[in-house]
């Protein structure tokens, strides 16, 4: 079966993550991408679950909806 061609992603801003540059592809056939975060980290992604909003940055945005989800009143719950 022939490789899909891959969608060039650089440059290109996804929620959080801004796609820099193409990495490999991972064991199952997926682009792998490498994406700077607003945060400052960097990330290595599938492409495609970066597209469709699946992730959409490097856990920094969970970390932070975890973190107001555990405030009751300004203070821990």
């Amino acid at each position: 079966m022939p490789k899909k061609a891959r969608i060039d992603m650089a440059g290109q801003r996804y929620g959080r993550l801004i796609a820099l540059s193409y990495e490999d592809r991972d064991c199952s056939g997926h682009a792998l991408w490498r994406f700077a975060c607003d945060c400052g980290s960097e990330v290595i992604a599938v492409g495609k679950n970066v597209r469709t909003g699946a992730t959409s940055s490097c856990g920094c945005l969970h970390r932070e909806i975890s973190a107001a989800r555990l405030l009751e009143h300004g203070h821990r719950a």
